[in-house]
């Protein structure tokens, strides 16, 4: 099955080289004919079940068929496949696992006593749930669209493939519905949550920021909208805002001079435990956010300190010196970090028209909320998505064949 599975070979042909291992081997004997054969022997458990969808009416149709007989402009194309797995089951395998790292964990988040730079649990979003339900003993959960993961893990176990659970995948021709895609998970989550954790009956039928009407997450959510909303650090400010700014400096400076900064980013050298380096200004199209990450904090003053203008360069080091605090512990510096990374924002912000234009933009007025999320969720470095696209990646690059469900259960059953 490992062999399987690293070959990237479709099930009909792994079927095949089952069937060719079988006429080799002495008559009669036991080799398993198929692969779900082979996973029934393995004792491997199927954690999916498929969903097939008609984009044109949202009518689930029949697995076998695969075609909308209601719809007469029906294609192959408006099918929508959706792979809902089993969360509870996957779960508590995950939690019986690490019920030992959990109790610990929970022992410092109680205690205040944290060895690491403030983590998710001890910022005053969740310390303030903790203390609301301080007569129960949950496992609190952090639910994002397609995958959770348990905030009570310690950082270095959290963010692992193999502890963050999916809900649903959504393969398809077009975007996600969000309504048409996680109704049925999120029915399954509110049951899980009314049978085993804790619920909270909040309900608000307020204009919030120009949205009316209920999250279809509201059900689920421990924390009332919008506090639960956080800023998606590594699109924000890393793929968006100093991608474009590192873009608007780029075109300015001559091309000689340009390879000659690419170069020595592509050469600066890193501790092994960084899994990517830096790229170049020239191939920022490619660029990982990751590697940006990297420049940000590590490789851009040091590498522009000698070609930019003082006044520019002070700029952006208002920027770059307020996203490093906000990586780091309040605890470990002083209590006032987010105050002190606040001030450096706004006023990167207040002079950023004088040297960018076109680039004042929501994803720069965001950066305005960074001091609240980082006293409500905690610092940014355990707070951003790299795990969570790190394991999408992973979905992905593991996709076999046409489709993808069984192939889905033998990855986790090598990799956990």
């Amino acid at each position: 099955m490992e062999l399987f599975r690293d070959s990237q070979v479709s099930k009909l042909q792994a079927e095949r080289f089952l069937e060719f291992f079988r006429s080799i081997l002495p008559i009669p004997n036991s080799m398993p004919r198929s692969i779900d054969e082979l996973m029934s022997i393995l004792d491997i458990n199927n954690y999916f079940n498929t969903r097939i969808i008609c984009s044109l009416c949202g009518s689930t149709l029949d697995l076998k068929v695969r075609r909308c007989l209601s719809c007469p402009e029906f294609h192959r194309k408006n099918l929508i496949f959706i792979y809902d797995t089993h969360f509870p089951n996957i779960f508590l395998s995950i939690l019986n696992k690490l019920t030992d790292d959990i109790k610990n964990y929970k022992k410092k988040i109680i205690s205040g006593n944290s060895d690491v730079a403030y983590d998710i649990p001890f910022a005053s979003t969740y310390q303030d749930l903790l203390k609301k339900n301080c007569e129960q003993k949950p496992f609190k959960l952090n639910f994002s669209s397609r995958r959770t993961f348990v905030i009570e893990l310690p950082p270095t176990l959290r963010y692992r493939r193999a502890n963050m659970p999916l809900i649903s995948m959504w393969v398809a021709c077009k975007e996600p519905g969000i309504h048409l895609w996680l109704n049925e998970s999120v029915q399954m989550l509110k049951l899980l949550k009314t049978s085993g954790i804790l619920v909270n009956d909040f309900t608000s039928k307020i204009n919030v920021y120009g949205h009316l009407g209920k999250c279809i997450l509201d059900s689920i959510l421990d924390v009332p909208l919008p506090t639960s909303i956080i800023c998606d650090y590594g699109h924000v400010s890393l793929l968006r805002h100093f991608k474009d700014v590192i873009r608007s400096i780029g075109r300015a400076l001559s091309p000689s001079l340009r390879k000659t900064i690419d170069s020595k980013l592509r050469r600066q050298v890193f501790p092994l435990y960084f899994k990517r380096k830096m790229r170049g200004i020239e191939e920022l199209s490619y660029i990982k956010a990751s590697e940006i990450k990297n420049i940000l904090l590590y490789g851009f003053l040091p590498h522009f300190h000698n070609v930019l203008p003082c006044n520019v360069l002070g700029h952006i080091a208002l920027f770059i010196c307020g996203v490093r605090l906000l990586h780091s512990s309040h605890k470990k510096v002083r209590e006032s970090t987010d105050d002190i990374a606040n001030e450096l924002l706004k006023m990167y912000h207040e002079h950023h028209n004088f040297y960018y234009t076109y680039m004042e933009n929501f994803v720069l007025h965001l950066h305005a909320h960074y001091f609240m999320n980082y006293k409500l969720h905690g610092s940014l470095t355990y707070v951003n998505t790299f795990a969570q696209e790190d394991l999408m990646g992973s979905i992905a690059s593991d996709r076999n064949g046409t489709y993808r469900n069984i192939y889905e259960n033998s990855s986790f059953f090598v990799k956990t």
